[in-house]
């Protein structure tokens, strides 16, 4: 037989290895995340995208009823919380990340929700992994630039034993451990790949513009359409009427940063003070609802989600027969897979080796699987039954036909089609005045 290989397990991190000189900035921006956040929120439509993805990853939320159910920290959030607000951050940032505390054999015993952004990886080994993260601190205004604080990163391939004893080394011991960071976030291959690049920068100014648009809509209705922007042409101080109105049609659908309508001003030269003459922009509201309409589809696009799944009606009403549930099922497998399988692998790095205040594992059954949306009430409300279907056959007919149609069926065949049992309840075939009933 083969001689068997024994791999070594990897040597515990030294408590003093991190440095500060490992800390990367975030893209051009140190608080671009932050940033970025802001401008999502500040677009209705990028709003809806984001809450309606998240929606689609978290599904019907955890198969696992114990697992969902575990509280996981002394603030009582829950385990079916803490997938929520992941869900959501996936969602925009495309990352999520929480903080472990440990008990003195290593093992999780607290995980605390950490809002995406605030840390930074830092500088990956050669073999492309990240051991420290960075916090990122922002000072309040008027004061000094704060140094980030470093945290390891949480490894679940480490022996208990391994985390263990370095936590007994660390200075202070268990209680001054500062805990060590679980994250995930999606990388593309790029110069700056260590950190996130949600899907939605393609169309970064077109959120931008979204929010704009609502300051200049904003702006007109309020202030009633007055004046925001001066345009003066020299040359001829009393210009005729024609000229007038040339530029109405000119300068008439022109609409500054925010809104308002343009003033025009005519002069000779620049030394003569010039009469003004004020020009309505024609049809703002259609150009608004137009813009509008244009923006929202192009962030829209770039998330992949169809519009019917956003609630839009298509030729009057919410789709045709099937076309919502071919929707669903495309979200499921084209555009949220890959995030549901980001928590789910996350998930059983942590809470497969996490243990509740009793000793006990918090998923037992070991399947960290996030189940669908499932759709079968509403398929199975939409298909009508069949004493529905002869009811409306019946409604269609004029009530002599439907008369005729009645004393061609059986009392029980008429039973039936109301709803009772047969053998039941009158004859609803007969009257007192000898005519069927309808």
């Amino acid at each position: 037989m083969p001689e068997s290989t024994i791999i070594a397990s990897p040597k515990p991190r030294a408590p003093r290895s991190i440095d500060v000189k490992d800390y990367l900035k975030w893209g051009k921006d140190d608080q671009e995340p932050q940033r970025l956040h802001e401008l999502v929120r500040s677009s209705g439509t990028a709003t809806v995208c984001v809450a309606t993805k998240a929606k689609f990853i978290e599904g019907n939320g955890l198969k696992d009823q114990t697992l969902w159910k575990t509280v996981i920290n002394e603030k009582g959030q829950t385990v079916d919380e803490l997938v929520r607000l992941h869900c959501l951050e996936l969602a925009e940032g495309e990352g999520i990340q929480m903080l472990l505390n440990f008990n003195a054999l290593g093992e999780p015993v607290e995980v605390l929700h950490l809002p995406f952004g605030q840390w930074r990886p830092g500088q990956p080994t050669e073999r492309g992994e990240v051991q420290v993260v960075f916090e990122k601190r922002i000072p309040l205004p008027g004061k000094k630039k704060e140094k980030p604080i470093a945290r390891l990163v949480y490894d679940a391939t480490e022996p208990n034993e391994d985390r263990a004893e370095r936590i007994l080394n660390w200075e202070g011991g268990l209680d001054a451990y500062p805990g060590e960071i679980a994250y995930y976030f999606h990388r593309r291959p790029s110069a700056a790949g260590y950190h996130p690049e949600p899907v939605w920068l393609p169309v970064l100014l077109d959120i931008e513009v979204d929010a704009l648009l609502k300051i200049s809509r904003r702006t007109d209705v309020a202030s009633g359409y007055t004046d925001k922007t001066m345009i003066t042409e020299y040359g001829n101080a009393n210009p005729t009427e024609e000229v007038k109105q040339a530029n109405g049609v000119k300068y008439g659908g022109f609409v500054g940063p925010l809104g308002g309508r343009v003033l025009l001003q005519y002069a000779m030269t620049r030394e003569q003070k010039p009469d003004v003459d004020t020009f309505q922009a024609p049809n703002a509201s259609e150009r608004y609802a137009t813009d509008k309409a244009a923006l929202k589809v192009s962030i829209r696009e770039v998330f992949q989600i169809p519009d019917i799944c956003y609630g839009e009606s298509q030729a009057g009403k919410l789709g045709m027969d099937g076309e919502f549930e071919d929707a669903t099922r495309y979200v499921q497998n084209m555009v949220v897979n890959t995030d549901q399988r980001a928590i789910e692998t996350l998930y059983a790095s942590v809470f497969s080796n996490f243990r509740t205040a009793e000793g006990e594992p918090v998923c037992p059954s070991g399947d960290y699987s996030i189940q669908n949306l499932s759709l079968n009430a509403q398929v199975e409300a939409a298909v009508p039954s069949e004493a529905e279907k002869t009811l409306q056959a019946l409604n269609s007919l004029s009530p002599l036909v439907a008369n005729k149609v009645l004393e061609s069926m059986s009392a029980d065949e008429i039973r039936a089609l109301v709803g009772l049992k047969a053998g039941l309840g009158p004859d609803p075939s007969a009257s007192t005045n000898g005519t069927p009933a309808t």
